[in-house]
């Protein structure tokens, strides 16, 4: 049998299970049980799944030796549908790197017959073989913002975490730390102070991103085409991701009983809320903001941490959030000039929901 890319099937999921383990050497976060259960329900579960936009294995003599995941998004480009898809956990077999499997396979994914795709999760080898092939990078939808709660556990815990101080440390500081970000709380200035959130506050549904959407995202030339049986796929499986901390969301109702807003984000165990998703209606945004914050440090987070929203720049930094631009990133790739030019003008309703942020990584991301 000859070396080709062909379409990812239900039977090769055995095979890549092992590609896996072979590359991960064995220190996998699941068995493979577990993992079989994952490829069926990632890459064949959901109700987009589309055979004419398969992901792929790169086999060579019947042995696979490369997969890259392809997950279809259905969205409206200024109203009219278009089909995106988003590549996920690359992996390639460490005794065939020489026939370039994780190469080709990207290579192929772009050639694809969607209008667009993305990665929003790419680590630096991945962003420099997808701009050779002619894409780029989504330069707004990779700045970051990060409002520290409690300042001082924030960053005793990053110091340990860059092992520039040793795990005991952290412990041994805990009860200083603690005492010197309660000060901040009640200092009369203090930028660490929380505004008490305003409005009916209720929890998060899929029924209510289906239905409010288009009102919040009206002023976007791209953004999802929801359907009610997908969001009830995708709120299950962002539900049972445990392995990026607790999922909390909640909506904000206005005075006449309209949504005004949402958010809704992981709580990880080293207490960052990272936020998944956030929108409001005009006006709303700086009262979600606060909803949010509030909430999180209710919960014990030392810190909230999300991608920026096209256009808050200035109420980000009015509410004392640091920016960044730290990777992984988010990739974007489409012959339709129109594409990205919505995208990297910030006229695009892109959130962590669209790609494989949110998704768990047993087999190491898309990198």
């Amino acid at each position: 049998m000859m070396t080709m890319i062909r379409a990812f099937v239900k039977e090769d999921i055995p095979q890549v299970v092992n590609l896996y383990l072979r590359v991960s050497g064995g220190q996998a976060y699941a068995s493979s049980e577990e993992l079989i259960s994952f490829f069926n329900e990632t890459f064949f579960g959901s109700p987009w799944y589309d055979e004419s936009l398969p992901s792929l294995v790169y086999e060579d003599k019947g042995q696979i030796i490369g997969f890259l995941g392809r997950h279809v998004r259905k969205m409206l480009m200024k109203e009219k549908p278009i089909r995106a898809a988003f590549g996920s956990h690359l992996i390639a077999h460490p005794d065939h790197r020489g026939k370039a499997p994780g190469l080709l396979l990207l290579k192929t994914f772009l050639e694809g017959p969607q209008d667009f795709s993305y990665a929003d999760g790419a680590g630096e080898k991945t962003v420099i073989m997808w701009e050779k092939m002619g894409g780029e990078i989504a330069h707004i939808y990779n700045i970051h913002w990060t409002r520290l709660l409690r300042p001082s556990r924030f960053v005793t815990m990053n110091l340990v975490k860059r092992k520039v101080f040793p795990q005991f440390i952290e412990f041994a500081t805990r009860p200083l730390s603690w005492s010197f970000d309660a000060v901040l709380d009640v200092f009369p200035y203090s930028p660490m102070k929380v505004s008490l959130p305003v409005g009916r506050r209720e929890d998060f549904s899929s029924e209510t991103l289906l239905e409010w959407l288009p009102t919040f995202a009206h002023d976007k030339s791209l953004r999802p085409d929801y359907d009610k049986t997908f969001l009830q796929w995708l709120f299950k499986k962002i539900t049972e991701t445990h392995a990026l901390g607790e999922l909390y969301g909640a909506q904000l109702g206005g005075a006449n009983g309209e949504v005004v807003g949402w958010y809704l984000h992981y709580l990880s165990a080293r207490g960052i809320a990272q936020v998944i998703t956030m929108a409001a209606k005009s006006g709303w945004f700086d009262k979600i903001l606060d909803a949010l914050i509030h909430d999180a440090k209710a919960r014990g987070a030392v810190a909230v941490a999300g991608r920026i929203e096209p256009g808050l720049e200035s109420l980000l930094t009015s509410k004392h959030c640091l920016f960044h631009y730290p990777g992984p990133w988010m990739l974007i790739h489409s012959k339709n000039q129109e594409i990205l030019h919505a995208i990297q003008s910030g006229k695009a309703f892109l959130t962590r929901l669209e790609g494989e942020w949110w998704l768990p990584y047993p087999v190491g991301g898309f990198a």
